[in-house]
């Protein structure tokens, strides 16, 4: 069994008719994942109700595959916590903290409040408002306080879980090549 095999295997996930799919699971025809060979180019596509978005071109068809898992995950995880949302939104408004804190205490190596880092999600305020900023990518830009606050929330937890999937098969994506950052940069844009 091929790397690219196992991690499909692990993640319960398989490719039939070019389209990523779950082992038991059928295929979504207004959400899906596909990876085409075009001219011995392999592209992974993102597939909403007709329209494509490319979201990876290689030659190599294992980094397709490994990039089309990424895509999959990224469609298909279910990671935002509406009630702890709702929980900060309503802390930022009643000026609670201590809270806010404490929901963030978890992303303390990936989150930054105050100024950019590098590869962490920043938060910036400014008066009122407030940037949330990953690398070169604004993610929301002079947003109010509790939707900053809720933005970053939820790409911490996204970020996190991509981390997760890098940490875990690590040595396939050494073996191929394949950079950490641009696997972020497909889960989390």
């Amino acid at each position: 069994m091929s790397n690219v095999q196992h991690i499909l295997s692990k993640e319960n996930l398989k490719i039939e008719n070019k389209i990523i799919t779950e082992m038991k699971g059928e295929v979504d025809l207004e959400n899906y994942i596909s990876i085409v060979n075009e001219n011995d180019v392999y592209v992974v596509n993102e597939n909403h109700r007709g329209s494509r978005k490319v979201k990876y071109t290689t030659n190599n068809y294992e980094k397709a595959v490994i990039f089309g898992i990424v895509s999959y995950k990224k469609l298909n995880d279910k990671i935002i916590d509406r009630e702890k949302a709702r929980g900060l939104r309503k802390a930022v408004n009643e000026n609670d903290i201590k809270f806010v804190n404490q929901c963030f205490d978890e992303f303390t190596n990936i989150f930054n409040e105050g100024s950019f880092q590098i590869n962490k999600i920043c938060m910036i305020k400014e008066d009122e408002k407030a940037n949330v900023i990953f690398n070169d990518k604004k993610i929301v830009e002079n947003a109010s306080l509790s939707r900053a606050v809720v933005v970053a929330f939820n790409y911490c937890k996204n970020y996190q879980q991509i981390i997760e999937f890098c940490n875990k098969y690590k040595e396939v994506l050494k073996r191929l090549s394949i950079d950490e950052n641009d696997i972020v940069n497909t889960y989390m844009f």
